[in-house]
């Protein structure tokens, strides 16, 4: 029975962390991105049924604050990826020696980026059949967008502003969205863990292997993306955007193994996350890494190096 007000309250949280969005504060905004965390709480603590009852009391919740579209959306875009990520993390086998072998992590990184590229996909999909097109449909929302932050008479900019975020703002929504799911996942592993709740032990994210059919896919998206025309070519340069998540979480590793070797890495560390943040295109070198390493094993050969070798 003390189950449920643990699975009540957490699928009540996580609406409300959802529903602080809507105020337009900074600190709302900040909690609305946490919004899944109470659901992996519980489900990493008490099991995949427990967090799907969670997502429910979460939903119903959201439709008497935003009524039923509302709530449809919450269900989708954190309900569902939280279930199905639960469901796949307590995956558990029994090997010859008797040991327990957990669902690799770099598997679970691999079925949320397909569940990712699947409601990407719905979405592209819903706009594309719209009157105006997929291409039109997104400079319309961007225009009512540039329309908010933009004086009147500031034509000339207003175009700009539209030129360079419409054809962007599909893969970057997707890909933060996709992120936004690996850290509320990975913070709720890491809380329960050191409180002794958590039903499996957090895995080894330095040493996770990528699914091998998701560099090819990257590459495929983005050769749709460059060679042909729109809408094709928004879908894939998008959808590329979008399958490079994992690859710069396995770039990022990469750097960390390469800061733990050498002298002041946490202060290097530090400020090349600073750089990212600031600039924006080492995301980019970070992510060719993240491929680099799928062939060369980086990670492997800078740990055997040491910290007395250079590296």
């Amino acid at each position: 029975m003390t189950r449920w007000p643990v699975i009540i309250i957490g699928g009540l949280a996580s609406a409300l962390f959802c529903g602080l969005a809507t105020t337009g504060s900074l600190g709302g905004l900040v909690l609305a991105y946490f919004c899944q965390l109470p659901l992996f709480l519980v489900g990493l603590s008490m099991g995949a049924a427990a967090s799907t009852i969670a997502g429910a009391f979460a939903a119903v919740a959201m439709a008497v604050l935003g009524g039923l579209i509302g709530a449809l959306t919450f269900i989708v875009l954190n309900v569902a990826p939280v279930a199905l990520l639960v469901r796949q993390a307590l995956l558990s086998r029994q090997d010859e020696s008797g040991n327990t072998q957990w669902y690799p992590p770099g598997l679970l990184v691999g079925a949320a980026t397909v569940l990712a590229a699947a409601i990407y996909t719905a979405a592209m999909l819903f706009l594309a059949l719209q009157p105006e097109g997929l291409t039109e449909s997104l400079r319309t929302f961007v225009g009512g967008f540039a329309d908010q932050i933009l004086a009147p008479g500031q034509a000339e900019q207003r175009e700009q502003l539209i030129d360079i975020i419409a054809p962007l703002l599909p893969g970057s929504v997707a890909a933060s969205w996709l992120v936004m799911i690996f850290v509320n996942a990975g913070l709720a592993q890491r809380l329960l863990v050191k409180l002794g709740r958590g039903l499996r032990p957090s895995p080894n994210y330095g040493e996770s292997e990528l699914p091998r059919w998701l560099l090819p896919a990257t590459a495929a998206a983005a050769a749709v993306g460059l060679l042909l025309p729109d809408p094709f070519g928004l879908f894939g340069g998008n959808l590329a955007m979008l399958l490079a998540v994992p690859f710069l979480l396995i770039g990022l590793a990469v750097v960390h193994v390469m800061c733990r070797n050498v002298a002041a890495g946490r202060m290097l560390l530090i400020l090349f996350y600073v750089l990212m943040l600031i600039l924006g295109w080492p995301l980019l070198i970070v992510a060719v890494l993240g491929c680099v390493e799928q062939f060369a094993g980086l990670r492997r050969r800078f740990a055997a190096a040491g910290p007395d070798e250079e590296v």
